[in-house]
């Protein structure tokens, strides 16, 4: 699993960044295949974002955004995490 440190702030940013990294991963053209977030809340309040990649045959290529520690956690299609992204300036 591979740990990175990037300056992101903004939800479109992590979005473009989080498609950007699963096709890079998943060897899929960047634009291509829609992404899609939802909210994930705890107790009524946002807690983190989730990701959703529409790729080819009905495959989902997901990724999490905690807020709380503000890192973005990054799935492979087989539901195996491999890329644990910290986000700084915020």
């Amino acid at each position: 699993m591979d740990n990175a440190v990037c300056e992101l702030e903004e939800l479109s940013s992590v979005k473009d960044y989080v498609n950007r990294k699963l096709c890079e991963y998943e060897r899929l053209e960047v634009g291509i295949f829609p992404i899609t977030h939802s909210i994930i809340r705890r107790k009524a309040k946002p807690c983190a974002v989730y990701f959703c990649l529409h790729g080819p045959r009905s495959v989902k290529f997901t990724a999490i955004w905690e807020q709380a520690s503000n890192t973005v956690f990054l799935y492979g299609a087989n539901g195996e995490r491999f890329e644990t992204l910290v986000l700084h300036g915020r």
